[in-house]
């Protein structure tokens, strides 16, 4: 549940607007205003915690809101929903991540990075080497996209191909998108809201139909 009392009172006056018709009479009931949010004066987790040993009042919350919450389970609503089933792909790194792997056991990465005008390679930190491996297998432009020398812009946004040669995941990727596609496959993608991986999972997809888009 969100901790807004205004989104909450929001969903339950559409729900039930005769009950649940003024906001402050709402939040009035239970005292809480903006849960977390010191800049905004809001009620602190600790205080909420006070409120609910002395006076129950989560626990009131809860038995409010229960008529209103309905709780599903997939096997229940569909019936005919196949198993689930994992299956693990590994894949090999491109040769650009080869070198960055080699350059962060070596600790140059970030000296080569801003030797080649990345700014961003200025703030990296390489005293995690683990984490900077793991950095690398996912796209090697997460430490910072290098610029295409004839258009002067990022290298992603003049040639969006390199994007996907670039990393050995979305190498493999590109590869069989085409063969789901070319059979009536959906696919969902759990995207993070790094530029670079946004930006290759458009240039995966980016041939398709934009209804055939995910």
């Amino acid at each position: 549940m969100s901790p807004d009392s205004f989104t909450v009172w929001s969903l339950l006056n559409f729900v039930n607007p005769a009950i649940f018709d003024d906001l402050s009479v709402f939040q009035s009931w239970f005292g809480f205003r903006d849960i977390g949010q010191k800049d905004r004066r809001g009620t602190t987790e600790e205080e909420v915690l006070a409120e609910q040993q002395k006076n129950q009042t989560v626990t009131k919350l809860h038995e409010i809101l229960r008529p209103f919450l309905l709780r599903r389970i997939k096997k229940d609503v569909l019936k005919d929903l196949p198993p689930k089933k994992e299956v693990v792909v590994y894949a090999g790194m491109s040769k650009l991540q080869r070198g960055y792997s080699d350059m962060i056991e070596q600790g140059v990465l970030r000296d080569v990075l801003i030797n080649q005008g990345i700014e961003r390679g200025r703030t990296l930190s390489q005293t995690n080497k683990q984490m900077n491996q793991r950095k690398n297998a996912n796209h090697p432009f997460l430490f910072g996209e290098p610029i295409d020398p004839s258009t002067g812009v990022h290298l992603g946004t003049a040639h969006p191909e390199l994007l996907v040669r670039a990393s050995g995941k979305f190498a493999l990727l590109d590869r069989m998108l085409g063969h789901l596609h070319k059979n009536k496959h959906q696919v969902g993608f759990d995207s993070s809201t790094d530029r670079t991986i946004n930006q290759s999972l458009y240039a995966l997809t980016m041939n398709f139909p934009p209804r055939h888009r995910y």
